[in-house]
């Protein structure tokens, strides 16, 4: 019997980042644990497919960066995985791009320094992937998910449609299967 694959998947950003865990050779919403960060009290939950932390409080861009990337490593260290993946920068986003590059350089820095590869895939690729569109919205990926997982997960958080953490949690979610499909030789 072959060893179970082990793939990290990681939505990364300064205000929800999400990682999902899947663990199996065949690509199944039952085989996914969800993490997530979040600034809002309600959404904070403690399943045992989802588990969230309370954002903590920072004095510096450099400690915020730091407590996100460690974060994230904690759950890779943990998981062991055969592959790790995270989201590529988007293209058309507008504001912190600076800060989104030092935020997002000190964790493939981390990774790196752990001896994992790290592969890098462009939103419009996931997008393409999980809905034959890669321009769709966040409420089109998210509909996709319900259908695919028969689990409402806005519902279950309460956070309204296209919105986090529901969004970030998809959008891990579909790049860990890209990244099953695509990536991953069995």
């Amino acid at each position: 019997m072959s060893k179970e694959h082990t793939i990290v998947s990681i939505d990364y950003s300064m205000s929800c980042p999400a990682v999902t865990v899947h663990i199996g050779n065949k690509w199944s919403f039952k085989n996914c644990k969800f993490n997530y960060i979040t600034q809002v009290k309600k959404f904070e939950i403690k399943t045992e497919t989802i588990n969230s932390i309370l954002y903590k409080d920072w004095v510096s861009d450099e400690e915020r960066y730091d407590y996100l990337s460690e974060w994230v490593i904690e759950i890779i260290t943990k998981a062991s995985p055969d592959l790790i993946c995270m989201e590529g920068y988007s293209f058309a986003s507008h504001g912190r791009g600076n800060s989104i590059g030092e935020l997002t350089g000190l964790l493939k820095h981390k990774i790196w320094d752990l001896g994992y590869s790290l592969h890098l895939v462009p939103p419009t690729v996931i997008k393409k992937f999980a809905v034959g569109k890669g321009n769709a919205q966040k409420d089109i990926l998210i509909n996709e998910f319900k259908k695919e997982t028969k689990f409402d997960i806005e519902k279950f958080l309460g956070c309204g449609l296209g919105k986090s953490p529901a969004s970030d949690i998809v959008d891990s979610y579909f790049l860990g299967k890209y990244a099953k499909h695509t990536l991953v030789k069995d």
